[in-house]
């Protein structure tokens, strides 16, 4: 079955479907508390016989979560990744409060195992700055884009000048301990 978005990237999923729904070569979408999200065949496994046991998760700011053993909020792709971040956290030998989950292509709604991945929380947060500041300018040069002009070769310039003015300073920033 081919995937189909709205215009903000959001899966459309015909009305009625209320459990679960195979998406395209074993991913599958789970309706929970109301919101839908992906998952590939062997995390949706995970989420509903070992995450969510007791059916306790619930969603918050877009994010599956629970409260663990210690009444802690937990999420779920936190918990999945448990093992890549513990390996993570001895190559670069910091501290696990130090790494974060970064949803590959920004949907938090997506949890499939191929979309996670771990990075060190200055470079996450750095990251989704560059994001936020591409969208801003995308927004601003509305009338430019519709001109036909490659988008692609119009970000990665955008990307080169952002990090030579924005993130070198931004990370000299975390180093020195101004930006925890």
């Amino acid at each position: 079955m081919a995937l189909h978005f709205d215009k903000d990237g959001k899966i459309l999923v015909p009305k009625g479907i209320d459990k679960e729904k195979e998406v395209y070569k074993g991913s599958i979408l789970l309706l929970i508390r109301g919101k839908e999200f992906l998952f590939d065949k062997e995390t949706a496994d995970k989420f509903k016989n070992k995450f969510n046991v007791r059916g306790e998760a619930y969603v918050d700011k877009g994010y599956l979560l629970r409260k663990n053993l210690y009444k802690k909020k937990e999420s779920f792709h936190r918990w999945l990744m448990k093992e890549e971040i513990e390996e993570f956290v001895k190559q670069k030998d910091i501290q696990e409060k130090y790494v974060e989950v970064h949803h590959k292509n920004l949907k938090c709604t997506d949890n499939r195992q191929r979309n996670l991945e771990c990075r060190e929380k200055k470079d996450h947060r750095a990251l989704h700055m560059e994001e936020k500041a591409w969208e801003i300018y995308r927004k601003t040069k509305q009338e430019f884009w519709s001109s036909g002009v490659d988008e692609n070769l119009k970000r990665k310039k955008f990307k080169h000048n952002w990090n030579v003015t924005h993130l070198a300073g931004v990370n000299h920033e975390m180093r020195n301990g101004w930006i925890k």
